[in-house]
């Protein structure tokens, strides 16, 4: 296994210095999308075209500051579009949509920035996926909430329910027949759908990554959670790691990989934190035998969700580095 320097760094955003060719980002419920975008106006932001995410579920929530987020999007974006994120079945029209627009641009966007914040993971995957084969940069965005709503400690679930589970075509491993399933979950704060995920497929082993909370209101929450999943999981078979560390998190995978993928089928179930799945994404970009399993809720929870707006991150993925890191 060949070992590469330097990886990624997630840090805060800094005044931006070069136009952006393409950015996307989502319209959300959630304070921190247009927070998010505001924050990368006041620090000097400028792209050529952007094009904005719509979902088609709960549109009163999600577009109540429409007329503001498209003025601040029209502050440092040359042009914007919408293209509209269909969830259940019909969610793949989604990425042809998006190669759509991308088709009528005048120019190849060698540098692409995605804002994941207030994104669904299926949209975090297949949009990253495409920066990094088409891109001479790919450019990550992330704002974290000031706080979560008290509910979050009394619910610990964000969502209800798991109506459907897939994969994609580009990840759907390598599965052999007779083959045990070892089952990987990455899992933030939310108990209902990693369990929903596990009585459906019924694995014969499972693992538990968790990731480590970055805001101090979380701590308490955090440790009720964590010995939540060390009931479902066992306290050996689950991982704390930082979201903001890239290479713990694929170095962590690569050794799950390492021993198991002689004698299972390894699937990874991305649930849990946005940023995570930058790091999941990464590592299954390297290794093409482990299957990606994403997941649709029931229900969505909009005021379980974050509250205000935290600080700002960003992690530029160079093709160089991308390259040597295959």
């Amino acid at each position: 296994m060949k070992e590469i320097s330097n990886y990624p760094v997630v840090e805060e955003v800094k005044n931006f210095d070069e136009k952006i060719d393409l950015y996307i980002c989502v319209m959300g419920f959630e304070d921190r999308c247009l927070g998010s975008n505001k924050k990368l106006s006041d620090n000097n932001f400028k792209s050529k075209q952007t094009i904005i995410i719509k979902y088609d579920v709960y549109k009163n929530e999600n577009e109540a500051n429409r007329d503001e987020f498209e003025d601040v999007i029209a502050k440092f974006s040359d042009k914007f579009s919408f293209i509209k994120y269909k969830t259940g079945k019909s969610r793949n029209e989604f990425l042809t949509e998006f190669k759509n627009e991308i088709a009528k641009l005048k120019f190849v966007p060698n540098s692409i920035s995605i804002n994941i914040t207030g994104m669904t993971n299926h949209s975090i995957i297949s949009l990253i996926d495409f920066a990094l084969d088409a891109a001479k940069v790919t450019k990550i965005i992330y704002t974290e909430p000031q706080t979560y709503t008290t509910q979050l400690r009394n619910s610990t679930s964000f969502t209800s329910g798991v109506e459907d589970i897939f994969t994609l075509p580009n990840f759907s491993g390598a599965t052999l027949p007779g083959y045990p399933t070892l089952l990987v979950v990455t899992m933030g704060y939310d108990l209902t759908r990693p369990r929903g995920i596990i009585s459906e497929l019924q694995p014969t082993n499972k693992i538990g990554i968790m990731t480590s909370p970055n805001l101090k209101i979380m701590n308490d929450p955090f440790n009720k959670i964590k010995n939540e999943h060390e009931l479902l999981f066992g306290k050996n078979n689950l991982e704390i790691l930082s979201i903001f560390d890239y290479e713990s998190i694929i170095k962590c995978l690569e050794r799950i990989r390492q021993k198991h993928v002689q004698s299972h089928n390894i699937i990874i179930a991305l649930t849990g934190s946005k940023l995570l799945a930058i790091s999941v994404l990464l590592f299954l970009k390297k290794y093409k035998d482990i299957q990606l399993i994403l997941s649709t809720p029931v229900t969505y929870h909009p005021d379980r969700y974050s509250k205000g707006i935290g600080r700002t991150f960003m992690s530029d993925i160079e093709a160089d580095w991308f390259k040597k890191f295959l």
